[in-house]
């Protein structure tokens, strides 16, 4: 039978994922010489895989869990993207007369009052929207300050290098939240115990923010 793909190709693209494999080995090599960078590249992985699993799973946990029609979810996922703009505007504002990571490590206490208040207060409608609402206000704030964060600490001429590794701990890892929700939810049979077990993402996530410094980290890729 005729191969309908020509040898060089494959061998091209063995080529091309071998050479990206490889590149990224030693970017992760590299790194290790700027400890405040991977200690907040770790945090960031941490938070937002959080902050993507209650995206994903919001509507599912509003739909097994309360009950509620698929208008109600649409609404909801509508009102998330508008406040999320406002919040986005309000949080650059509130960094402005704080700083970044100050207000970054309140956005993710908001985070997780947001859980706790899922899993002891959410019962109807008005409650979901509610939810949904400071969701979407913190969303867009904790994704524009950690990236300016971490900008301040990429070593000179590596920007491409180092926001490759950003891009795949937000994307690469984004799995785990729901891994959780959905281990939770097997051994227990429970949406509120699946969805509080989140929790523990923007926990971990905080406390590694508190050992970070970022005056140092700057200081050593300079």
């Amino acid at each position: 039978m005729r191969n309908i793909f020509p040898t060089n190709t494959i061998n091209n693209n063995k080529k091309i994922i071998f050479s990206g494999i490889k590149s990224l080995i030693n970017i992760i090599n590299d790194a290790r010489k700027y400890p405040q960078t991977l200690l907040f590249l770790i945090a960031y992985m941490l938070y937002n895989d959080g902050i993507q699993a209650v995206i994903v799973l919001a509507a599912q946990f509003g739909s097994a869990e309360l009950g509620l029609a698929m208008d109600v979810l649409i609404t909801a996922i509508l009102l998330v993207q508008i406040v999320a703009f406002i919040g986005s505007l309000f949080f650059n504002l509130i960094a402005k007369l704080l700083n970044t990571l100050v207000t970054l490590k309140i956005i993710i206490i908001i985070w997780t009052l947001a859980i706790l208040f899922s899993y002891f207060f959410l019962y109807s409608e008005m409650d979901f929207y509610f939810v949904c609402c400071i969701a979407g206000f913190v969303m867009g704030g904790a994704q524009a300050l950690s990236r300016s964060i971490y900008s301040q600490l990429i070593p000179i001429g590596k920007e491409a290098e180092y926001f490759s590794i950003y891009e795949l701990s937000e994307k690469g890892t984004s799995w785990l939240g729901p891994l959780m929700f959905a281990i939770v939810y097997n051994f227990t049979n429970s949406y509120r115990l699946a969805i509080i077990s989140l929790i523990l993402f923007f926990v971990t996530g905080f406390i590694l923010l508190l050992k970070f410094d970022i005056a140092k980290g700057k200081s050593m890729v300079k």
